[in-house]
């Protein structure tokens, strides 16, 4: 086991309700972005043609989700055959592996495209993909070839994916025909790398602000936009931040996993109690200390006054009270203005927004104050909503609402200077309405 999965309380670390950055969730994860158009090109070329439809990319380019996708994706009445090759194969064994697919054990290549007629006349169709086809040798492609191109107008669509080695090969069997069609993957810009790792943290009941960014933009270099890659360098990071913490924790200095909101309880009851204790305290003379209500500060002596225990205990818990009250009116701007950002920013205005609808993000700031003077001082377009983030409030500002994210991204380029260098990124209302219910 690598480093890398030797993750025991990773999930609990960030509060994930499940690993954002593994390779293949239970929804696949698909990510639309420059693969969504691939998609529509398959499924428009197996209806109207009978190439065999084959798509290259590296290791960790999405070819193995945009084949699963594409599987998923299939209407009710195809068939899939699907083979993962993960050793040299030839023409016979790919023939086996397709005819005990269509439950055809030991048939011969004539009876395969036969059975496949028959599917057709019935309504049905075969849909061969195979995945790692890198790995398949001349003759196995071109057995392919032959089942793509059927008999009598009846023929089964071929899908391969594979890296870009096996493009000579192709051109080799098909000999100066047109009988394949080749896409290539390309890999996503330093916007859409940003974009695909927060749809991954909000698919996982997280948001963006696990990274900094810096950390997002030393990822895309490392990955260069490749998604395999980014899940792998994403991890590691998160992996590495954990153990991080571990390590200030031996040292010595105050680390904690507790999520803040839990500490907050704490402290409450911890303050309840001490307050239950004073008043318990037995007749002395001693001075009793007064902790306020939950106020995790250092407290200023009031008025330099000390309480007195006396043999009255009703009138010692008199004055305790009066005195934290007290506390708590000296503070009380504190307390109703964190009541006040619970409601405040523009949250109706984004819950207004169709979920699919796009917006920049250009500013986040701890103090609502700043966001605030931001959109007060900017044009009418900019909004600002508060998430919680670590445990603390985060003021995210927003630019426009935009039909999709080409022109979010064309928007970027008319924001004044001063707010493009800290690289607006665009992002779906959906991700915002997430965090703000």
């Amino acid at each position: 086991m690598t480093d890398l999965y030797a993750d025991d309380g990773y999930l609990d670390h960030y509060q994930f309700e499940r690993d954002p950055f593994a390779e293949y969730g239970p929804d696949l994860n698909f990510f639309a972005v420059k693969r969504q158009s691939v998609l529509a090109e398959l499924e428009h070329l197996a209806r109207y043609s009978k190439l065999m439809l084959v798509v290259t990319g590296p290791k960790g380019s999405g070819k193995t989700v945009l084949r699963k996708a594409l599987v998923a994706g299939a209407q009710a009445q195809v068939k899939n055959v699907v083979v993962v090759v993960s050793a040299k194969v030839d023409a016979a064994a790919m023939l086996q592996q397709v005819s005990d697919a269509l439950e055809l054990p030991g048939a011969e290549i004539a009876e395969v495209l036969a059975h496949i007629e028959q599917l057709k006349i019935a309504g049905d169709e075969v849909h061969l993909v195979v995945d790692n086809a890198e790995l398949l040798d001349e003759s196995a492609l071109l057995f392919l070839q032959r089942i793509a191109q059927g008999v009598n107008d009846a023929s089964a669509r071929v899908f391969i994916f594979s890296d870009s080695s096996i493009t000579p090969l192709l051109e080799k069997v098909a000999d100066n025909a047109d009988l394949h069609h080749v896409i290539v993957l390309e890999p996503w810009s330093e916007a859409e790398t940003t974009e695909y790792i927060e749809q991954r943290l909000v698919a996982a009941g997280s948001t963006l602000d696990c990274f900094s960014s810096q950390q997002l933009a030393t990822m895309y270099v490392q990955t260069q936009g490749w998604p395999g890659r980014i899940n792998r360098e994403a991890k590691e990071c998160l992996l590495e931040q954990m153990k991080g913490n571990t390590r200030l924790s031996a040292t010595g200095r105050a680390v904690t996993n507790l999520p803040y909101k839990h500490l907050g309880l704490l402290v409450l009851a911890v303050a309840s109690l001490l307050l239950l204790w004073l008043w318990q305290i037995p007749d002395s003379e001693q001075q009793a200390s007064v902790v306020l209500d939950g106020v995790n500060k250092v407290q200023r002596p009031l008025a330099l006054e000390a309480v007195t225990v006396t043999e009255n205990r009703e009138e010692l818990y008199s004055s305790v009270k009066q005195m934290s009250a007290s506390a708590r009116d000296s503070e009380a701007p504190i307390v109703k203005k964190d009541h006040d950002m619970a409601l405040g920013g523009h949250a109706q205005w984004y819950k207004q927004q169709g979920a699919s609808r796009y917006t920049l993000q250009v500013l986040g700031t701890r103090a609502e104050a700043t966001a605030r003077d931001f959109v007060q001082k900017n044009k009418a377009q900019y909004h600002y909503f508060k998430k919680q983030h670590q445990g603390q409030a985060l003021y995210v500002v927003t630019y426009g609402s935009f039909v999709n994210r080409d022109a979010a991204l064309q928007a970027v380029v008319k924001l004044p200077a001063h707010i493009r260098k800290d690289k607006p990124w665009p992002r779906t209302m959906l991700s915002i309405q997430q965090e703000l219910r």
